[in-house]
């Protein structure tokens, strides 16, 4: 039973849970750029949830990797969900980004 206890503090459940948020953020991108070109109001809706899924995991992770670091445990799978909900949040900005500045035209 101790060991259980001290598993739940050492950060490996938030780790866990921002590594889960952070395969959706990756599944939502998919769906984000597959619906892009199709139907613009599902991209954004897929490409907010991306963000917010990416930005969730980031939050986390770090609050796991710190936790973890301070009970001297492993820091691998928030650092890796950490990792991949980084890339998530600059994937779907950049994107954001560039389509924006590609369609400044438009509203002229």
């Amino acid at each position: 039973m101790q060991k259980d206890g001290n598993m739940l503090k050492s950060g490996l459940v938030l780790g866990i849970i921002a590594l889960i948020a952070s395969v959706l953020a990756g599944a939502s991108l998919i769906i984000y750029f597959y619906t892009f070109n199709t139907d613009l109001f599902v991209a954004i809706f897929f490409g907010m949830a991306t963000f917010y899924l990416g930005a969730f995991a980031t939050v986390l992770s770090g609050i796991g990797m710190n936790i973890a670091k301070k009970k001297n445990s492993s820091v691998l799978i928030p650092r890796i969900s950490f990792i991949l909900g980084v890339i998530n949040v600059i994937i779907v900005m950049g994107h954001y980004c560039v389509f924006a500045l590609s369609n400044m035209h438009l509203g002229k």
